[in-house]
């Protein structure tokens, strides 16, 4: 979704929660990538990396970041 005030996001101030059952809420940090993946904790990462300049369209949650 873009900002109310029509500019761009930054995609770089963006955070990931989960509230589990029992109202306990866990920030998920952003890797570069899959392969960044941490083993433990997880993490979430764009489909494409803003970075080049492209607008990602969708955030992957690492398989640990689930468990």
């Amino acid at each position: 979704m873009p900002p109310a005030d029509g500019g761009v996001p930054d995609y770089f101030a963006i955070n990931v929660q989960f509230t589990s059952g029992t109202g306990q809420t866990v920030t998920i940090g952003n890797v570069h990538d899959r392969g960044s993946c941490s083993p433990t904790k997880g993490g979430w990462y764009y489909d494409v990396d803003p970075n080049t300049g492209a607008t990602p369209r969708t955030i992957n949650i690492c398989p640990a970041a689930c468990s």
